[in-house]
């Protein structure tokens, strides 16, 4: 029998590989049907005692599905690993839930791969985003609860520039679920077309391979769905945890009363108990979480004199061209490394020949391991967890590109993108940034930032870099 099952098998693949090849017509009308990769994949499916291969069927307009659009496009696999697997056209496992649709795409984020292991395509004609189509939907099937993070990205000189990154969470696992995030206060970066599309399926980190499949990408002016998330509120709970942990109690600088370390901890377990009740609706969650972070806003404001303004002018100086600027974050004590977060940058904190300004930091674009150079970096890392919570704002001059990114990883809405002509307008070409941190959502839990020359490879020059904190803790 086993020679037999070989030769039968044989017999099957050879007749799946001519399908593929002819065309098979058994009448005039209608016209033959072109058999190709994919077909003959479902046939021997079917053949093994597989599932159904469905017939393609038209997407609605506008909507990737997968069937006639998009399944041709190429697609980048970017941060996955060794030897990622490609972005796959796979049969829909379960046409019996939300999404009927035959076929879907595989993404296969693997242990090894980076948080951000992702695809890309540019497949799509160029569009202008507006109020029209400033929604995206995306199904998702996924075997845990994670992020979902799409992102638009725009031609930006020689590179590409991102309107936002912008987050959702799937709630269900193993059955398909409908995602959306809208991009409508997104609408001011400067560009009038969107060329590429980026899916970050599992944008968290994984402690095995997950296979992510999705599918039905729109555009449009529909409302956001509203899932009952409560990722926001879990990293809050771990924030407000943190922060009662790390701050001692008495007088002292750096310390808070009993009185309001009870307070927090309070709030805290009553966060708690939303967290754990899987039965709790999106406005408990929500009202849950806009409850701790007043609290955690009340503990940070009460922690006495942490600011670290050591002069008391309101200013927390980072870097200073004055020499007689009192510079209040200092190296090796308040944070341990100026880098370049692998981007393959030059940096000279103290370069001297520029027009206006002596010293600047020349930060020099590089090839590191992100494989370009069109991104020049200066970072400031390994503060303590929460360094900025107590910031309201950042500012800095700027000389270079027409387009800077500000960078707090780890956070919500970590990466952002500004104009210069949103800067005030200096002389010689430089800029001053005032930037307020809430465009950042949970700054307040970075332990580094970063500030980029986006997408042109010429040298950027940055000083004067300091914090503001609210009004009334100056």
């Amino acid at each position: 029998m086993k020679p037999l099952f070989k030769k039968n098998y044989f017999v099957l693949l050879v007749t799946t590989l001519t399908l593929i090849s002819f065309s098979i017509t058994f009448a005039e009308e209608p016209p033959p049907k072109k058999y190709e990769l994919k077909d003959a994949i479902h046939i021997l499916q079917i053949l093994a005692g597989g599932m159904e291969a469905p017939d393609p069927e038209p997407e609605p307009e506008g909507v990737i599905g997968f069937e006639t659009v998009g399944q041709d496009w190429k697609w980048n696999v970017f941060e996955n690993g060794d030897n990622p697997p490609p972005l796959e056209i796979v049969v829909n496992p379960d046409r019996s839930g939300e999404n009927t649709s035959p076929y879907v795409a595989k993404f296969t984020a693997k242990k090894n791969g980076a948080e951000w292991a992702g695809t890309e395509t540019f497949g799509f004609e160029p569009f202008t985003l507006d109020e029209s189509n400033a929604t995206v939907t995306i199904f998702v099937y996924k075997p845990v609860i994670s992020r979902v993070c799409l992102k638009l990205v725009f031609p930006s000189g020689e590179g590409l520039g991102t309107v936002a990154e912008l987050f959702t969470e799937n709630t269900k696992t193993n059955e398909w679920e409908k995602l959306s995030v809208s991009f409508k206060d997104k609408m001011n970066v400067p560009t009038d077309k969107i060329t590429g599309l980026v899916i970050f399926p599992d944008r968290d980190p994984r402690n095995a391979d997950n296979v992510c499949l999705f599918d039905n990408i729109s555009f449009s002016d529909d409302p956001v769905i509203e899932n009952v998330i409560k990722s926001e509120l879990i990293r809050s709970v771990e924030h407000a945890e943190n922060l009662a942990n790390g701050t001692g109690i008495g007088t002292s600088n750096g310390q808070v009363s009993q009185e309001t370390a009870d307070t927090l901890r309070t709030k805290i377990n009553d966060a708690k108990v939303v967290m754990n009740n899987p039965a709790a609706t999106q406005m408990e969650v929500n009202s849950a979480f806009v409850t701790l972070e007043a609290a955690i806003l009340d503990f940070q404001n009460a922690i006495i004199g942490d600011i670290g303004d050591d002069n008391g002018d309101g200013l927390i100086y980072l870097y200073a061209t004055d020499e007689s600027i009192e510079i209040d974050l200092d190296f090796n004590e308040d944070y341990q490394s100026v880098n370049d977060w692998g981007s393959g940058s030059t940096l000279d904190k103290e370069y001297t020949q520029d027009s206006l300004y002596q010293p600047v930091i020349m930060v020099t674009p590089g090839i590191g391991s992100w494989g370009d150079s069109s991104n020049g970096c200066v970072a400031f890392s390994q503060f303590s967890s929460g360094f900025a919570s107590t910031y309201q704002s950042l500012h800095f001059k700027y000389k270079g590109g027409t387009l800077v990114k500000l960078k707090f990883p780890g956070t919500k809405n970590q990466e952002v993108i500004y104009d210069v002509n949103s800067a005030t307008q200096l002389e010689d070409g430089w800029f001053e940034f005032t930037i307020p941190l809430s465009n950042h959502e949970d700054y307040q839990t970075a332990s580094e930032f970063g500030i980029f020359n986006h997408n042109i490879e010429d040298p950027f020059f940055i000083t004067d870099i300091y914090f503001t904190p609210p009004t009334e803790s100056k």
